[in-house]
Formats: C-alpha cells, structure tokens, sequence
C-alpha cells in the first residue's frame, strides 16, 4: 500500500509544443491527491524554483512576461482546467533552442519541488 507524501502535478500545456525563443509560454498545471481530485487553490502557493536547459548544469533566470508572476509565484486561477490551477507566464527571451525544465514549490514545503518541461525553437 502506498502513500503519496505529497500531491502531484497534472499539466495542463502541451510540454512537447516548441515555442519560439522570445514568447511567452504558459505553463499551467493542477495539483491534485492520491486520488487524482484536484488540490489546486488560492491557499497553496507556487514558488518557481530554478529553470535549466536540458544536459546544461548553469541555470537560467525565471523571468515572468510583463511582471504577470510577482515573487516568481504562479497564478492560481479558477478557470484553468476542470477544478482550477495555476498558471506561470515564463518569458523566453535569452534562451536559446531546446528543451527547458522549470522546477518550482508547492507551498511551504522547499525539500520537494515539481519539474515541467518544455521547448523553445
């Protein structure tokens, strides 16, 4: 019988869609239980943590498109998904082609983070 510690991810782009270096991607996802019922509100912060390309060990900064995310936190919102999520504006300018990872916190909780991917061409 197994446990999940904490609630998982459900993203709610399409990781594998090249985006043009330059635009704005954005990256919204839900949280949900060991149940799959989503978790996702107001009171649960998202914390953007670190963005790296792919086989690159430097980070990139995380920088939000047009201060949409103040404090690199996501935006919860209602209206994404079925039950609600968050939403992340990531701006892509002075990246370079590939694929990304952006890993970010759930709440108060900074030994654990979630990680999504995503392309730039």
């Amino acid at each position: 019988y197994f446990v999940r510690k904490h609630p998982h991810i459900v993203p709610l782009f399409d990781q594998t869609k090249a985006h043009k270096v330059g635009s704005t991607v954005p990256i919204k996802i839900s949280l949900v239980d060991a149940n799959n019922v989503n978790v996702s509100s107001p009171s649960i912060i998202l914390s953007a943590r670190d963005l790296r390309r792919v086989g690159e060990t430097t980070s990139a900064p995380v920088i939000d498109s047009g201060n949409a995310n103040p404090d690199s936190n996501f935006r919860y919102d209602s209206t994404i998904g079925p039950d609600g999520g968050y939403v992340f504006n990531l701006s892509t300018k002075g990246l370079i082609p590939g694929t990304y990872l952006l890993s970010f916190y759930a709440g108060d909780n900074r030994s654990f983070f979630y990680t999504v991917k995503f392309e730039t061409k």
